[in-house]
């Protein structure tokens, strides 16, 4: 019982932790995943890595949320913000299709959703095409990777 309650406070203590630092840093971006590691990676995902410690999945470019989700599984972490906001070097990319300098860009939503591997990150980007979540870009990234 102690357990569970000591690893309940250092959740909370973690996650107020980030909220803090999302605070006072606004342009950073600071990763919060669930403990659990993926054990199962998906073929698509396993695919072999290039020259750079991080690339990204073109089969899911394009996919809706559902199928990602179906083919992919749950992820660590969901985070939704606007594009209107100042960007971090983790998410420039993004400035490609929605870039700050065009109003159509401004309060465009965007749906992040994160995966924890043993050896590796994955991060999913959704925006909205026809009113559905449809993937825009994505980074996969090796463990010991800054941005």
């Amino acid at each position: 019982m102690w357990r569970k309650r000591k690893l309940a406070w250092l959740a909370a203590t973690a996650k107020a932790s980030v909220c803090l630092l999302a605070l006072l840093f606004p342009g950073a971006h600071f990763f919060l995943f669930s403990a659990t590691i993926q054990k199962h990676i998906p073929p698509l995902v396993d695919s072999p890595w290039g020259d750079r410690p991080f690339d990204n999945i073109p089969a899911l470019h394009g996919k809706t949320l559902k199928w990602v989700q179906a083919s992919v599984g749950v992820p660590n972490s969901e985070h939704e913000f606007s594009m209107n906001r100042p960007m971090d070097e983790f998410r420039c990319e993004l400035m490609n299709t929605y870039p700050p300098s065009d109003p159509r860009s401004w309060g465009v939503r965007i749906k992040e959703w994160q995966w924890a591997y043993e050896d590796f990150y994955l991060t999913v980007w959704f925006h909205r095409v026809n009113g559905e979540w449809v993937v825009l870009d994505t980074c996969r990234w090796k463990k010991g990777v800054m941005f």
